[in-house]
């Protein structure tokens, strides 16, 4: 049979070549930035504050979405290729929530070592005068204070500043002066110059001394400088005395 008649069939009969999909542009970039933000935050989880550094490189994955863009552009001028919204839209949420999310880190490990800084100060201070009383026949409560507030805080860790002088308050309440639980006036105002000689430090910002005997109390209260350079006639000055006989 002659099957040259079939030359003449209408092209819109001819079975057409299909055409490829549009390759999209964005997905290999997506994929590989998930697969670094799978390894870099248990990295980070597990290592401590080393490796949160590393999540500050995300901005990295916005070249590599840059770098794909222009490879299709240069070397695939002859495909048709469409960006992947979607995949942009996640890229920049995953670069902008990581570099909130290291900030968020860096701020925190900050705040915990800083908190840590101030505990030690506080501690420091307790044993300090605990010695003193042991040093002077005395004994007593101590308690110690936290005299820091926001406005030293955080400007500490904004700056990141390594180490700081945190300023902390002592409160001692003596039992006995000198081995004695019935002391003079004098020998309570020199035990108090003694053991605030003994106490002053640059973190120490207050230290307060009460002394109850006999119905009369003895309290003074010293701040900063005052502390480390008192003296008997100071402190004679300074010291409350109250109850007892009128």
């Amino acid at each position: 049979m002659d099957n040259s008649h079939n030359s003449d069939i209408p092209n819109a009969f001819v079975e057409s070549q299909p055409v490829p999909p549009a390759r999209r542009v964005g997905t290999f970039t997506l994929g590989m930035a998930l697969i670094l933000l799978g390894i870099l935050v248990p990295a980070a989880l597990y290592l401590g504050k080393g490796a949160w550094q590393l999540l500050l490189l995300s901005p990295i994955v916005l070249l590599c979405l840059g770098a794909e863009i222009l490879f299709y552009a240069i070397r695939h001028k002859d495909i048709i290729y469409k960006y992947d919204g979607l995949s942009v839209f996640l890229m920049i949420l995953i670069t902008l929530g990581t570099l909130f999310c290291s900030g968020i880190a860096k701020v925190a490990t900050s705040a915990a070592a800083y908190s840590q800084q101030i505990e030690e100060s506080r501690t420091i201070a307790i044993n300090t005068a605990e010695k003193a009383l042991a040093d002077n026949n005395c004994t007593g409560n101590v308690h110690g204070t936290n005299f820091t507030s926001s406005r030293e805080v955080i400007p500490a860790i904004l700056n990141d500043k390594k180490k700081v002088i945190w300023p902390v308050g002592v409160d001692i309440e003596f039992v006995t002066i000198n081995g004695s639980e019935a002391p003079d006036d004098e020998q309570i105002i020199k035990t108090f110059v003694d053991i605030a000689t003994a106490c002053g430090n640059d973190n120490l910002e207050k230290l307060s001394m009460r002394f109850f005997h006999d119905d009369t109390t003895y309290s003074v209260s010293l701040y900063g400088g005052a502390i480390s350079n008192t003296n008997i006639t100071d402190m004679q000055s300074r010291i409350n005395i109250y109850g007892g006989e009128e």
